[in-house]
């Protein structure tokens, strides 16, 4: 989700050693999908309390043990997330 004080920028990088590249899949934790480039999000207010963008995600797996992707109530996934002035959500 993105609000009005923030954009979607995509960034290309240089190949593998990128430094930009290095940090965005240290961040992540899972790499990410392509070396060549991503799309992020730039934050226009970081001064701003308020979160100007939100991120969800769910990683898939688990599926031969069954188990629940869902987010579980009270965790920071199952509650509410505010975005200040939302202007759109992919």
């Amino acid at each position: 989700m993105v609000g009005s004080k923030s954009v979607l920028e995509k960034v290309s990088f240089d190949g593998p050693d990128d430094p930009r590249l290095r940090e965005l899949v240290r961040r992540m934790g899972h790499s990410v999908p392509s070396w060549r480039e991503h799309w992020t999000v730039r934050d226009l207010a970081p001064e701003n309390p308020i979160p100007t963008s939100q991120q969800f995600g769910g990683a898939n797996g688990g599926e031969v043990r069954k188990s629940f992707h869902g987010y579980a109530p009270g965790t920071p996934h199952g509650s509410k997330r505010v975005v200040g002035s939302m202007l759109f959500g992919e």
